[in-house]
């Protein structure tokens, strides 16, 4: 046998010397000779109780020492592994980083401990599952997210990129970890990602992601849109709040047709007529009668002055005579549900007016062969729950099928 494997003596040396660096040596010859495969069966169980033994020690430096002799061994059996990945940080990191024996349950639990140290051990390792990388991204660790987003071998689901994105997408050490992310991002996360980093890195993503100069513009413009629905809300109910809003969006050169469709089909009514009348330069009060009462002439003289594409008259109208037929004016923001319902009538009243919407355009416009409308629907399509735009396409009697 070797002279660095375990000898009589070095037991005899364990009895006797019971000092840390006596049992550290003794530890080194027992992995040493289980590593070398000269041992029986038995023999082989009796190391490994060994070395669960030292796992136990009471003196961390013994538990130190073996957890980085054992950390990327296949040797290393899952109750040594547990055992020392649930000690102290400096013990454990070696272990909660390579060792694969270590199953998805257990490194959640790690995770759920909130040990910063540990949570971002684990988000080096070199294989990381859906399950673990959600645990991850739900620590708030954003130093392991942003390692999590950079690690080649980490499977991150697109539900959990975009949750990422949405807690702490406005934080460059998330959204430039995600933009320098090795493996190819969904494009919806890329459209939405384009929108929170600098002009450098969108250039950046759009070369790795293979996106032409034009549709980076277009992603880039959609990505804004969806930002600037959510603001919306608290504007909604003042109208000088929302006037200025809208005049903002005007002088920014947002204000675009897109902008305006996807809020009429979110039963904006406020926003657009504010946003016709400041793309068509007339009052508001000239606004509303044109789009309550202006039929589709009025419409059309909408699209003309506020120089909106043609082509995208038919869905607007479609919308736009779902929310007549209702009576909804400027005030539906104010007043959906207000019948003393409260606040959740008042979301029921204005999610049954979307989908209402949503199903007129998309009986009326999903066989359309135009491909400005078709790419309207498409960003609707898109940017809406599904669970929505399921219950719209059912009432429509008809899948939507974008061109």
């Amino acid at each position: 046998m070797n002279t660095h494997h375990l000898s009589a003596r070095d037991v005899e040396r364990l009895l006797t010397d019971r000092s840390p660096d006596a049992r550290i040596e003794t530890m080194e010859k027992v992995y040493e000779t289980l590593e070398a495969g000269s041992l029986s069966d038995r023999e082989t169980e009796i190391a490994h109780g060994i070395l669960a033994r030292f796992a136990l020690d009471a003196e961390a430096r013994v538990r130190e020492a073996l957890a980085r002799q054992v950390a990327q061994s296949p040797l290393l059996t899952r109750e040594v592994a547990e055992a020392l990945a649930s000690d102290l940080a400096e013990i454990a990191l070696p272990v909660l980083r390579h060792a694969e024996v270590l199953d998805d349950g257990f490194l959640v639990q790690v995770i759920e401990q909130k040990d910063a140290a540990k949570q971002i051990a684990i988000s080096q390792r070199r294989r990381i599952s859906q399950v673990v990388s959600e645990a991850l991204v739900d620590s708030a660790n954003l130093k392991a997210i942003a390692t999590l987003l950079r690690n080649e071998g980490a499977d991150i689901a697109q539900p959990t990129l975009e949750k990422a994105l949405e807690r702490y997408g406005d934080l460059p050490t998330v959204n430039e970890a995600m933009a320098q992310r090795p493996v190819e991002l969904p494009l919806p996360v890329v459209e939405r990602l384009l929108h929170l980093v600098s002009e450098e890195l969108q250039a950046s993503i759009a070369q790795r992601h293979r996106i032409s100069p034009v549709v980076l513009r277009q992603m880039v413009g959609r990505a804004r849109e969806s930002a600037t629905l959510p603001l919306l809300k608290p504007v909604a109910g003042r109208a000088r709040d929302l006037r200025l809003f809208v005049q903002h969006l005007l002088t920014s050169n947002r204000l675009s047709s897109s902008l305006m469709f996807r809020a009429l089909c979110a039963g904006e009514v406020g926003f657009f007529q504010e946003a016709v009348a400041a793309r068509c330069r007339i009052s508001p009060e000239a606004a509303r009668q044109l789009v309550m009462d202006g039929g589709t002439l009025g419409l059309r003289r909408i699209f003309e002055q506020g120089r909106l594409p043609m082509p995208l008259l038919p869905p607007f109208q479609s919308a736009l005579a779902v929310i007549r037929q209702r009576g909804y004016d400027e005030d539906a923001l104010d007043g959906l549900g207000g019948d003393g319902g409260g606040p959740e009538a008042g979301e029921a009243a204005r999610r049954e007016l979307q989908i209402a919407v949503l199903a007129r355009v998309f009986e009326d416009c999903a066989d359309t062969e135009e491909p400005q409308v078709d790419e309207l629907l498409m960003q609707l399509f898109e940017q809406t729950p599904a669970a929505a735009v399921d219950e719209a396409m059912e009432r429509a009697g008809q899948p939507f099928a974008p061109v």
